[in-house]
């Protein structure tokens, strides 16, 4: 009985590797295909924070509206770059994530919203997991 057990068991293992697997190229796959669909196409973008003021082209003594416009932009930047602090440093998948984007430093391509959502409907599942076993 115990030798059949340990069959079942060891024959269970293998096919969770294999299912692991295949997942994992399943995701790389919609990855791929969500980088293709998607390519140069802003899903989330901030907008820089205007100034208001008596004149609204004048920003911190520049009078000119392309660096008022770049002001915004480095504004933009700062506040995204705060919000994503952690997940900001780590660099390669959200350099993948923003490539074909016009307005890089202060917008998410498809895949960073992809990848975030992935990470945490996997942490939801951990923790209904967690909370299952008691």
């Amino acid at each position: 009985m115990e030798k059949e057990l340990s069959d079942l068991v060891a024959t269970r293992k293998e096919k969770v590797i294999k299912m692991e697997k295949k997942l994992k190229y399943f995701s790389y796959a919609i990855g791929f295909s969500i980088f293709v669909l998607y390519y140069g196409i802003a899903i989330i973008t901030v907008d820089g924070i205007k100034v208001a003021n008596d004149h609204p082209h004048i920003v911190a003594g520049v009078e000119s509206t392309s660096e008022v416009d770049n002001v915004d932009a480095l504004h933009a930047a700062a506040f995204l770059k705060g919000m994503l602090f952690p997940i900001s440093y780590i660099g390669l998948p959200l350099k993948i994530s923003r490539l074909g984007l016009e307005n890089k430093a202060s917008s998410l391509g498809a895949l960073a919203v992809f990848w975030s959502a992935q990470e945490f409907t996997g942490k939801i599942y951990e923790c209904l997991e967690v909370l299952s076993y008691k």
